[in-house]
């Protein structure tokens, strides 16, 4: 026959007969192409190192790290290879107490050095290891970054994505010197470092602990302070957060983890005083400030903080990263983050704050392609199984109380100026400084203590803080429990006798109010609802009746009724939504500590079920709950009842009264002089002039020069010029030299710092003060009064009023004439009206008279230096009487009017003073004294106003002080499951966001009530009373002439009488319903409502929530601006006369209804007393008033415009609501017989009378017109007027709010436990062993130590209790506990605050029942409110408000400025912000909670080589791609060809990028984005049930000739090139279908993964560079005959499980793909017929498991560029890797240890009793440690070796295992016909060790078959198992083989098959042979046995087939139609092995 060359590899897939031309049946440990055309024997694998690190541990030394395991590899660069080691010994262990040790090393120039081991911990504490495990392998991935810093990336489906920075870790190691610092992590001590230090290696940025960010708060001094916000900025108005992430040293960033509560940045500071004027700013303002945050909780495993700032401005939310903040603590373990707005910073996105970048727990499978990591198969578990245990969480209300709250002086002057004219915050004589921590203006407070609105509903959640920083699902925490427990109300028991007084109703919470919803209620004295009152003397109201009927179907008790105070209730309501309950999933079952599922999976010990319940949410108390409400009850200093929180004070005060009444007398002095120019021929008249200080000196009298003159003219502080003119007194005229005349500057000459000295000359003048005769009055001192009128109205050269007044003035001066006859002068004056207008005129000439012996000094004639005394003229005018408003001015002159006769130029003289003292005589200048003063002239002034001036008693200063608590809460039995607490660091607690569509309290305002009546609208009572009121309508134009029914809205509750009387006004069930004054109708001011207007639609009733008691002040004279007013005037010239309206400017109020003066009031609450359902007859005891909730009118609730006239009849207000020059509110009305009692604001006769009922009276600002608190007495009389307001809540029945649960908006509300506070919540669910040895069982309080800042420790055991863990466990910097009292304590984070709310209303009546004088009232209340009110802020006068401005100038300015409607509230929303940027997501519960995305793919940012950042460990949150789900789970991501692809179980994906497309023209185009994930991929082979899968991650391989990949599923291997090739099917299609399927599947294990060859079971592979080869393998565990025999027992029958089921039966469990046995329980008794259970057999194969299991498996290898098969090889390894050249692998075949040494034996390691010697030798010392290269020089020698020489040479040769090499090929070149062989030949070449070819036939032994031969005839031994086989015919040269030429021929064969007698029926025919005889048999070869057994990969010749002694004439020749031949070498001489061809000598035979 021809040569059989070697070229189609391994084929069995046909018959022998059919075997193909080329190809070859058997190979085993053969390569091809070694030379080409030639099968060669394959070299061994050689030890190349070992696995441990001397270095690390001197027990490594000769042995490697016997008892490690590698887990995986990544194959890095210049032949590096990082391995993953665990110890499998401590893994396997069930009973090793500790965490078993990992270690990742590296391989390098082969060998092995370990970059990180981590100590180990205890396994309960065992977060801080690597985790690595056997049942778990890992694949990775590199990258060397910018840095040219080797970075690998692995995962393992077990642990995190991890990312590892070689280089750095080797720099580390490299500091520290060989053996040291393995432990430390980048050299991070992790003593010093958190528990889940280990993190910092996640893929996924890891934040460890996160930051937790604070305010400088120094709140434990006696005034507190804050040193967050101060100045050194330039922060811009807003409201500003601070995220913060970590950054490490490889720029790598964490999440942004943590956001702060908001902080509020105003213009004002705490100091700022007083304290009201911190208030807002436009938004964007510029500030001086800067914040600074206080951190803590900060994992210094990072080099750096991340703060990026959140803006909220405006509209407008912007952020701004910050330059990172290197990690340096204090000695406290913190840090500050400061934010100026003038450092540098980078504008960044919201969404880098907002969305995470996402991250995964696992991840299956990683691959990089393009510069972009992707990650498989993944899950992210969020859901934490905590829903349950959060059913069980109690909430309770708590309080923050503010002792003195926003203390607010009201003195007369803060109200009339705001402090304009005395000292800020003085108070009874004495400075007060205000308390800045006291308010809701102080920083801290907002970020700390934001509270919860008082009878609202929250929804609050629990969310946990996971070990990466980002956030658990959020846990609904159900509000509490019904309670069966009745609540009374509307009681009221006389004199405490229940059966004299009045029982009201007991009601239950969850009950309906009356039986119109079908159900009992009320369980006392039979009564079945609040129809029927259930005591006969007891009354009831219709009000109960109509409250169910807002919801008959869902209207309860706990809507309208507080049962708070329920023992049981823990200060909170009930409320349970009406359509919502929860879903019928275990997630709301109730569990606690002590809940477990036990064996059987029956639930013990739960708590409860909410299952299929009502939804209940967190209904805070009421102000009903008095130990909860606002205002903390306090007993007045004298004793008395307890009061609602006031510290209210009042002190008498004698002003600042602006303005202040005047009736005084006074003057102003002033200085006259000639003009200065020369006099002219012809004079004109001569004016005296003023201030002439403009000129030079010229020449007066005589030519005299008047320097001097000048020169006490400059001395004087104004001139004005342009009032008067010469020729027509008009202003502003053009003036001349000679005619001008100036403004008389008037100035006081009298010296008031020395009251004793008058003029001497004129004693008669100044200090005038007797108003009846002022003109000859007594001389006396200036009084006080005098002295402050003339420095308020006069202004030193014009009077000015300050108020409405009447000015009596006259001039006196004295002047010397001469040569005059009938000179008069001439007294002018000129008024300047506000309104631009002027009024002028003369002043009377009184008197001229020449004082004799008077003199006066006047310069000496023609001596400029000589002064004469000469007489004098005293000239007065008469007395004029001026009517002046506020701000008129008055100017006067002096004229000389002189007749000339003769031409005389001398004239009227104005002296220089009164006296002249000259100290030097002669020609000296005349020196003045220091205390001499001119006299010349004066103007006396009589100022009379037209009010009265007041009696100081009258006036009073308030001190306005509250002791107020804010709301919040505690929650008790938080119990953390130990399993859940490993997973967490920690916990938040969120609050769903309250928006408007789940208010119950819509707003809480003063409401005041509105006045029914009837009358004209458009008229007022002056124009309707006149005597012929139809011209007032005529002017007025009033619409209608008949009145029609109206509603005033008064700004304040009149008169009880001006209201209504209605029939049913409800009082309690001791008045019941009666007939009285009632109050209906309402204006409303909610700051909120006003100024967004959010709809009303769903407000339905109101509940009362104080009875204020007001102090009551009448406001300040207030006038309305001057208009045009039309007149009737009567033309009686005329016959008839004739009426027309003529127009005038003023005021007029018969004809025009418009009045001067308005009527104001200021209102400033003081007595807040919480109004109760249950009745204390009616106001008896003001300090309980009784309320029922009172339900709203169908539609009658609307807001109302200011200035308007609405017509509201439609919307059930009965009329029309007149607001005329009024402002914007909400108005509302009562159902009928809902009315309220109408109270009385009333006044007294020895009180001033004010405006409560529209009079005006003129009478002085500002009287203390009430004092709740010490009324004071007037003249004997009690000053008992009073004044009152309801503050009411306005509510929106609610079937249900927050609806859904799980679809909230969340908001932190600034509350986490983090670090070792968390302890206090831990329980044990699981019996454990903790770190001390000690054991815990279910239900065991986690016992734990506290260290404080200072490090002492203090033991707790927890209790789950928030409050303990902040006033018991928790300390201060001190070491000291913080103190409930402290205020530090409890939770808020809420959505309310407290404000002291001021807001103005009024009108102006219009109708012809009211006069027509505008009603003003300004009210300064406290509210709970969602905005702080504090910081709203003035833009212009239509935005004033209360105190920020003035009462005086708010009540002013309110005519045509509307400060209610929302354009003119101006308050930034932003200050009312909550911590809503970093919202934590509810569970969700109507859908599946995914946290496994097993068909998904993540893809980091693409990196930048450019940068220091690593990209590959940002996962942006939308960069995924799912793949569909019908093709099984993502196995694996591989790239080929710059392709990614991604392996499904069931079928393969192609990405598609962008794709090249050639062109006609051979040109190229490209499609596609190039972006794979915006297109979908391909499926390569689309069919019904997926083609091209894999389920063998391990095996899939990509090599320069392919993906290659198994199918494990269909028995199919395939290689992917550029198509998808089935490679199984090239010959071996049928051997891979009867081996890839495990062994174990029969018995149940098929439907379990089977993929993890390093614990031995799954396929792997590796390319063998060398020979470029694919080398498969698979790894099994097969069963053993026990195991077998365990699976094949039966039930027995008996009454115990022990003896129902046998012992060591075995049987498959699905649910977690184990096998187990069934045992008896270790130390049962004996006789125990319960003491069994179902035991987990290990899988393996050594140990327990090698009873039960067998190791097994194979190898095959394929050649990728051929496209053949190859060889079996016998090395079967549980990892391989390679590099660029060899390829290496890893064994366990050996125990661990394989080898002790004597250092081992002295340490005392397990399994190590002695050292070692040759006896012991096993294979090798190194044993599982070592690092075996393949293709070595020693062929057939597996995974052992000598290196340390234990044999010699030939022992080591006699011990090792040789593992032969096989070759089988079959030739059928004449299967037509039957052939005899007679010989065979084979070409080899034979190199020897020295790779000298020698002349040697090489092989070892063969055998020959056919079908039914073989010629095999010598035993051996099996190189596997070492047993005795049949190996085949030895070959010995001329024996059985010679040489011929270059072949070896081969004969000397014959069949040893044995023969047997063969009587099978088949050969037993009785009919007659066709030799003529019977059948009596057939000898033929065995039909029992088979010729061969085989084992997957190995053929062995079955022994049972051969007869060795067979006789010589049995041994037949071969004869067949093909024959198959095996050479075998034994590869002992280590001989190289060629084998190129074979042929067969054979020849046709015919029988």
């Amino acid at each position: 026959m021809a040569e059989k060359r070697f070229i189609k590899g391994l084929f069995k897939d046909t018959a022998p007969i059919d075997q193909p031309e080329g190809s070859w049946r058997y190979a085993r440990n053969a390569i091809f192409n070694e030379t080409d055309g030639a099968v060669s024997n394959e070299g061994g694998n050689q030890l190349a190192g070992y696995l441990g690190d001397k270095n690390e541990n001197s027990l490594y030394q000769r042995v490697g790290n016997f008892n490690a395991k590698a887990v995986g590899k990544v194959e890095v660069d210049d032949d590096r290879i990082i391995l993953f080691l665990v110890d499998v010994v401590a893994q396997d262990d069930p009973d090793d107490p500790n965490t078993h040790s990992c270690e990742i090393g590296i391989w390098q120039n082969e060998v092995y050095s370990t970059l990180y081991k981590p100590d180990t911990n205890p396994k309960e504490d065992s977060n801080n290891h690597l985790n690595f495990n056997t049942s778990n392998p890992i694949e990775g991935t590199f990258k060397i970054d910018s840095k040219e810093d080797l970075v690998i990336y692995f995962t393992d489906d077990l642990n995190p994505p991890r990312a590892f920075n070689v280089s750095r870790q080797q720099r580390w190691l490299e500091s520290q010197g060989v053996g040291a610092g393995y432990n430390f992590l980048y050299g991070i001590d992790p003593d010093d470092s958190h528990d889940d230090h280990i993190n910092l290696l996640n893929l996924f940025p890891h934040s460890g602990p996160v930051p937790h960010i604070e305010m400088h708060d120094i709140y434990w001094v006696t005034r507190p302070y804050q040193k967050s916000v101060n100045t050194g900025g330039g922060l811009l108005t807003g409201v500003y957060y601070l995220a913060l992430a970590y950054i490490d040293d490889d720029f790598v960033s964490t999440n942004y983890v943590t956001v702060s509560n908001p902080v509020s940045i105003v213009e004002d500071y705490d100091h700022t005083r007083p304290r009201h004027k911190k208030d807002g700013a436009k938004h964007g303002t510029q500030t001086t400030k800067a914040i600074k945050w206080r951190v803590n909780n900060i994992n210094t495993d990072y080099k750096y903080l991340s703060p990026v700032i959140i803006r909220k401005m405006g509209d407008a939310t912007e952020a701004f990263k910050l330059n990172s903040v290197e990690i340096k603590l204090d000695r406290f373990n913190r840090m500050e983050i400061v934010f100026s707005g003038l450092e540098g910073f980078t504008p960044s996105s919201v969404n880098d704050v907002i969305i995470d970048t996402i991250s995964y727990e696992t991840a299956k499978t990683i691959e990089q392609l393009d510069g972009v990591l992707y990650l498989g198969n993944l899950k992210g578990k969020v859901d934490l199984g905590y829903q349950r245990y959060a059913n069980n969480i109690k909430l309770s209300s708590e309080i923050k109380t503010f002792e003195n709250f926003d203390v607010f002086y009201a003195t007369i002057d803060n109200l009339t100026t705001g402090f304009g004219q005395s000292e800020v915050d003085v108070y009874a004589g004495v400075f007060r400084d205000v308390d800045a921590s006291q308010s809701y203006r102080y920083i801290p407070n907002i970020y700390n203590f934001k509270g919860y609105q008082r009878d609202e509903v929250y929804a609050f959640y629990i969310a946990f803080i996971l070990k990466d920083g980002s956030m658990s699902y959020a846990y609904h925490i159900p509000g509490r429990e019904a309670i069966s427990t009745t609540l009374t109300v509307d009681e009221d028991q006389t004199n405490n006798n229940a059966t004299t007084g009045y029982p009201g109703f007991e009601i239950l919470e969850d009950s309906f109010l009356t039986s119109l919803a079908g159900s009992t209620t009320v369980v006392s004295a039979g009564s079945d609802d609040f129809a029927n009152p259930p005591n006969a003397i007891s009354n009831t109201s219709i009000i109960y009746q109509d409250l169910q009927g807002l919801s008959p179907s869902y209207a309860k008790n706990f809507h309208f009724f507080d049962f708070s105070r329920l023992t049981g209730a823990r200060g909170m309501n009930y409320w349970e939504n009406a359509t919502e309950t929860y879903p019928n999933t275990d997630d709301f079952r109730v569990w606690d500590e002590f809940t477990h599922v036990d064996v059987n999976g029956t639930i013990q010990n739960e708590v409860g079920d909410i299952r299929g319940t009502n939804v209940r949410h967190h209904h805070f108390p009421s102000n009903e709950n008095r130990e909860r409400g606002v205002f903390k009850l306090i007993t007045p200093p004298g004793g008395g009842t307890p009061q609602s929180g006031h510290k209210c004070d009042n002190d008498h005060t004698e002003g600042p009264v602006n303005p202040k009444p005047w009736k005084v007398s006074f003057k102003a002095y002033m200085e006259l002089r000639s003009d200065s120019e020369v006099v002219p021929a012809a004079p004109p008249n001569t004016y005296m002039t003023v201030n002439n200080i403009s000129g030079a000196p010229g020449a007066g009298y005589s030519g005299e020069p008047h320097a001097e003159h000048d020169a006490m003219a400059a001395e004087l502080e104004k001139q004005t010029a342009s009032v008067f003119t010469h020729s027509n007194l008009e202003p502003f005229g053009n003036q001349v030299q000679q005619n001008r005349a100036k403004v008389l500057s008037f100035r006081d000459k009298y010296p008031f710092g020395d009251s004793s000295q008058i003029d001497q000359l004129n004693p008669d003048l100044p200090g005038l003060t007797n108003p009846s005769n002022y003109i000859n009055a007594t001389a006396q001192v200036v009084q006080p009064d005098q002295k402050l009128a003339y420095e308020t109205l006069w202004f030193g050269n014009y009077f000015m009023a300050d108020q409405d007044m009447d000015v009596r003035m006259r001039i006196r001066i004295n002047a010397w004439y001469s040569d005059c006859q009938f000179c008069n002068p001439e007294f002018y004056y000129k008024i300047r009206r506000t309104d631009g207008t002027y009024d002028s005129g003369t002043f009377g000439l009184a008197s001229f008279t020449a004082s004799e012996g008077t003199r006066g000094c006047f310069r000496k004639t023609g001596n400029p230096r000589a002064y004469i005394f000469e007489d004098r003229y005293i000239i007065d005018s008469t007395t004029s009487l001026f009517t002046l408003g506020k701000g008129d001015k008055v100017y006067v002159m002096v004229k000389n009017n002189r007749n000339f006769f003769g031409g005389s130029d001398k004239t009227l003289r104005v002296p220089y003073s009164s006296k002249c003292d000259t100290l030097m005589s002669g020609d000296s200048p005349l020196i003045w004294k220091a205390d001499d003063h001119t006299y010349q002239g004066e103007v006396q002034f009589r100022v009379e106003t037209k009010k009265e001036p007041f009696d100081n008693e009258m006036l009073q200063d308030v001190k306005i002080n509250h002791e107020v608590r804010a709301l919040g809460f505690t929650l008790d039995d938080i119990k953390i499951p130990k399993s859940i607490a490993d997973q967490v660091q920690g916990f938040r607690i969120y609050h769903a966001k309250r928006g408007h569509s789940d208010k119950t309290i819509l707003g809480q305002a003063p409401a005041i009530p509105m006045r029914p009546d009837n009358a004209i609208i458009g008229l007022c009572s002056e124009a309707w009373t006149v005597s012929d009121p139809f011209e007032g309508q005529w002017i007025m134009q009033t619409e209608t002439e008949t009145p029609q029914a109206i509603l005033r809205k008064d700004p304040f509750a009149t008169w009880t009488t001006n209201y209504p009387l209605y029939e049913g006004v409800y009082r309690g069930s001791k008045m019941g319903e009666e007939e009285r004054h009632g109050h209906k109708y309402f204006s409303y001011y909610d700051f909120n409502l006003l100024r967004t207007k959010n709809s009303l639609a769903g407000a339905t009733h109101v509940k009362h929530q104080f009875f204020v008691q007001n102090f009551a002040y009448q406001g300040p004279t207030t006038q309305q601006p001057k208009k045009m007013i039309s007149k009737i005037f009567e033309d009686t010239s005329t016959t008839p006369s004739i009426k027309r309206i003529e127009e005038e400017w003023g005021w007029n109020t018969t004809y025009n209804c418009y009045p001067e003066a308005v009527n104001t009031s200021l209102f400033i609450g003081c007595h807040y007393n919480a109004y109760q359902t249950r009745n204390v007859d009616g106001f008896s005891d003001s300090f309980r008033p009784f309320s029922l909730p009172k339900v709203l009118n169908q539609k009658s609730i609307s807001y109302l415009r200011g200035d308007s006239i609405f017509r509201a009849e439609a919307l059930g207000f009965g009329g029309t609501v007149v607001n005329e020059g009024g402002d914007s509110s909400i108005i509302y009305a009562f159902k009928d017989r809902h009315e309220d009692n109408a109270y009385s604001n009333s006044i007294s006769s020895g009180c001033h009378d004010w405006s409560f009922y529209g009079s005006y009276h003129e009478t002085n600002p500002f009287y203390l017109a009430g004092n709740p608190i010490n009324p004071i007495h007037v003249n004997g009389k009690k000053c008992n007027r009073t004044n009152h307001v309801k503050v009411d809540n306005l509510c929106a029945f609610k079937t249900d709010v927050y609806k859904s649960i799980d679809t909230q908006e969340l908001v932190w509300t600034g509350f986490e436990v983090v670090g070792q506070d968390l302890n206090n919540f831990i329980f044990w669910d699981k019996e454990s062993a903790d770190a001390s040895g000690g054991t815990h069982v279910l239900g065991d309080k986690l016992e734990f130590v506290y260290k404080d800042v200072t490090g002492t420790p203090h033991p707790y055991v927890a209790d789950f209790s928030v409050k303990t863990l902040q006033t018991e466990i928790q300390r201060d910097n001190t070491g000291a506990k913080i103190p409930e009292e402290e205020g530090r304590a409890h939770i808020f984070g809420g959505d309310t605050f407290i404000a002291r709310y001021g807001f103005m209303t009024g009108y102006t009546p219009r109708d012809s029942q009211s006069s027509s004088r505008p009603r003003r009232s300004l009210y300064y209340s406290l509210v709970e409110t969602p905005d702080n009110i504090n910081f709203r802020h003035i833009e212009s006068d239509k935005s004033l408000y209360f105190p920020g401005t003035s009462a005086k100038e708010m009540l002013d300015k309110f005519t045509g400025n509307d400060f209610n409607h929302m354009d003119n509230i101006k308050y930034d929303e932003n200050f009312s912000a909550v911590n809503d940027i970093r919202p934590a997501f509810p569970l969700p519960i109507r859908e599946s909670k995914q946290d496994e995305f097993s068909t998904r793919t993540h893809r980091s940012v693409k990196a930048d080589l450019t940068s220091v950042i690593d990209n590959y460990r940002i996962f942006k949150a939308n960069q995924f791609k799912d793949l569909p789900k019908h093709r099984g789970d993502l196995w694996k991501l591989s790239t080929f060809n710059n392709l990614l692809y991604f392996h499904m179980e069931e079928s393969l994906y192609a990405a598609k990028g962008k794709q090249q497309m050639e062109m006609k023209d051979g040109g190229e185009a490209f499609v596609g984005s190039g972006d794979i994930f915006q297109q979908e991929p391909d499926e390569l082979i689309q069919t019904d049930g997926g083609y091209g899968g894999t389920q063998s991650q391990y095996a899939a391989l990509t090599t320069r000739f392919g993906y290659f990949f198994v199918n494990a599923v269909s028995n199919k291997v395939f290689l992917m090139k550029d198509t998808l090739s089935e490679i199984s099917s090239i010959g071996m299609e049928s051997w891979f279908k009867d081996n890839i399927p495990f062994a174990l599947t029969e018995y149940g294990y098929g439907n379990c993964v089977s993929d993890n060859p390093i614990q031995g079971i799954g396929f792997h592979s590796v390319y063998d560079n060398k020979h470029k080869r694919i080398l498969l393998t698979k790894r099994e565990f097969t069963p053993t005959e026990k195991f077998i025999a365990g699976t094949q027992m039966t039930n027995l029958t008996g009454n115990g499980n022990c003896s129902f089921v046998p012992m060591g039966k075995i049987q498959f469990f699905p649910n977690d793909c184990t096998f187990k046995i069934w045992t008896a329980i270790k130390g049962a008794a004996a006789n125990c017929t319960t003491c069994c259970r179902w035991r987990t057999l290990p899988m393996s194969c050594k140990g327990e498991g090698q009873q039960y299991f067998n190791c097994s498996g194979w190898t095959i290898s394929y050649y990728p560029e051929l496209g053949v098969w190859g060889s079996f090889h016998d090395y079967i390894p549980y990892l391989y890797f390679n590099t660029s050249t060899d390829y290496y692998s890893l064994t366990d075949r050996y125990v661990r240890p394989s080898w002790c040494t004597p250092l081992m034996v002295q340490q005392g390691v397990p399994g190590c009793l002695s050292a070692s010697d040759s006896t012991d030798w096993l294979g090798s010392t190194y044993g599982n440690a070592g690092i075996w290269k393949h293709n070595g020089s020693r062929r057939g020698i597996l995974y052992e070796e000598n290196t340390t020489d234990v044999l010699t040479a030939a022992e080591f040769t006699e011990r090792a295992n040789q593992f032969p090499f096989e070759i089988e090929v079959i030739h059928n070149e004449t299967k037509s016909i039957d052939s005899l062989v007679s010989s065979f030949n084979y070409t080899l070449e034979t190199f020897n060790e020295n790779n000298i070819s020698v002349l040697q036939h090489g092989f070892t032994n063969f055998y020959l078959y056919n079908t039914f031969q073989i010629s095999a005839d010598t035993l051996g031994f099996d190189a596997i198992t070492g047993d005795p086989s049949v190996i085949g015919t030895n070959l010995e040269y001329l024996i059985n083989t010679r040489r011929v030429g270059n072949n070896w021929k081969i004969n000397n064969f014959r069949d040893m098959a044995i023969l047997a007698d063969n009587t099978n029926p088949y050969y037993m025919s009785t009919n007659t042979n066709i030799i003529g005889g019977i059948n009596t048999g057939t000898i033929t070869s065995s039909d029992t046995e088979s010729m061969f057994n085989i084992d997957g990969m190995i053929e062995r010749i079955n022994a049972d087939y051969i007869l060795l002694n067979k006789e010589w004439h049995q041994r037949r020749k071969f004869m067949d139609k093909w024959v198959g031949i095996r050479l075998i070498y034994d590869n002992i001489s280590n001989n190289l092995l060629n084998l190129y061809s074979t042929d067969v000598v054979a020849r046709k035979i015919y029988r």
